[in-house]
This record gives C-alpha cells, sequence and structure tokens, in this order.
C-alpha cells in the first residue's frame, strides 16, 4: 500500500491577487498562509503519531510558494524535500502572471469559458486558449508520467506532494478515471483551497481516493478508516 497527500500550497499574495501562474513571479505568504503553514504542521504531525505513517518523501512543485510549504512540513517531519521539476502548473501562455482582471481586458471570452468550467458546467477540454499555451492533453501527459515514477518508488510507502490547484486536479482526475468511473473526454473543476490536503491510496497499482481538499484538522477522521 502505497499513500500520496497532496498538499496545495498556502495563501500568497499571487492567490490575494488571482494571478494566472507564472515561474518569474515573487510569492509572498500572507498572513492567512502562515496561519496555514502552522496548521499543515499540526495535522500532519498528528497523523503521524496517531497513524504510525512513516512519511520517506515530500516532493514539491518548482515554485517559492510550493517550496516554502514543502521546506516547513520537512523540517517539522524531520525529512529533506525533493523537487519535481515537471510537477508546475499549466503553462497558460500569454495570460502567465497577469491577474482575472487584466485578462479579462483582452480575452473576455476566455474569462467567460473559465467562469463557467469553475462551476461545473464546461469541461476545460472545451476552453479555448491561446495557441502559445500548454495544450491541456500534453500538460495531463507530463504529470501522469510523474504520478507514476512516484508510485513506483518502491522505497517509500507514503509521499507528500506540495504542488498547485492545476497539477493536483490534474493527478485526481486520472485516479478517478482508473477507480471511479470518471469519464475519460471530461475535465471537470476540482475546488482545492491553498492549504487544503487530498489523499490517494494505492494497493498493487490500484487507486482509490480517500479524501479531496481537506483540512489539516479534518485529515485524521477523513483517512484513519484504513488503519482501523
Amino acid at each position: 500500500m502505497k499513500l500520496i497527500f497532496f498538499v496545495r500550497h498556502v495563501d500568497t499574495d499571487k492567490n490575494v491577487l488571482s494571478r494566472f501562474s507564472s515561474s518569474s513571479l515573487g510569492e509572498n505568504i500572507t498572513e492567512h498562509g502562515l496561519v496555514q503553514l502552522r496548521e499543515l504542521v499540526e495535522g500532519f504531525r498528528s497523523f503521524k503519531n496517531d497513524a504510525g505513517v512513516n512519511f520517506s518523501k515530500i516532493y514539491f512543485s518548482p515554485s517559492d510558494r510550493a517550496k516554502r510549504t514543502a521546506e516547513l512540513l520537512a523540517s517539522k517531519l524531520s525529512i529533506s524535500p525533493i523537487e519535481l521539476p515537471n510537477f508546475d502548473s499549466i503553462d497558460s501562455g500569454p495570460f502567465s502572471g497577469l491577474t482575472e482582471s487584466q485578462v479579462q481586458e483582452v480575452a473576455p471570452d476566455f474569462l467567460r469559458e473559465l467562469a463557467l468550467y469553475r462551476a461545473g458546467l464546461l469541461s476545460s477540454y472545451a476552453i479555448g486558449l491561446p495557441t502559445s499555451a500548454e495544450a491541456l492533453h500534453d500538460f495531463e501527459a507530463r504529470i501522469v508520467h510523474t504520478l507514476e515514477n512516484i508510485i513506483d518508488d518502491e522505497e517509500c510507502d507514503a509521499a507528500i506532494v506540495v504542488s498547485h490547484r492545476s497539477p493536483i486536479t490534474a493527478s485526481l482526475i486520472h485516479f478517478a478515471r482508473q477507480a471511479h468511473a470518471y469519464p475519460n473526454d471530461f475535465y471537470g473543476y476540482v475546488d482545492l483551497s491553498t492549504g487544503g490536503t487530498s489523499v490517494v491510496e494505492t494497493v498493487a497499482g490500484e487507486p482509490r481516493i480517500l479524501a479531496v481538499n481537506v483540512s489539516p484538522v479534518r485529515l485524521h477522521s477523513s483517512v484513519m478508516e484504513i488503519f482501523d
């Protein structure tokens, strides 16, 4: 059995300003984000002690906000964080680093479709993207490739992956297609809060989604059933 804990990074000024992801932006953790960090540390430390789970790997996406979240968690769990270079957010091309209000001025149809997607009424496959943006199928392929490497690591029974909304969404949809009959031709919105945790169990390569977007204080009650 392997457990993978997907943690969305804590709150930063990028989230407050509703900016599209960009690797070139500096990212300051907000006061709320600092609170989330403390809650994550306490939640995972409590889960480790109560469930007897040995977290042997903490991975993080290549961004300041993911790295800082992972580094603090890793220091409290006494393990070294590992960067996942191909597990970064989807590249939104010319929209990278822009706020949603700025994109609204140049691409109102895109923002309208994005709003429908977030409302659960439109598949992301149907959203019109700029030609220079990363194709969603290509993005999914690189995320799944990285996931397979994590799953195949026989030395690790429990891993934490600190990442962003889009890689975690792609991961959960991938597992949902394998285990829960999620349609292959649809890519829906998954509500993922900053600091929230989603948990997937794999047994002999067969996945099961145990929790989605739970707060650190609910981590114990959401996952402990498999240890009873």
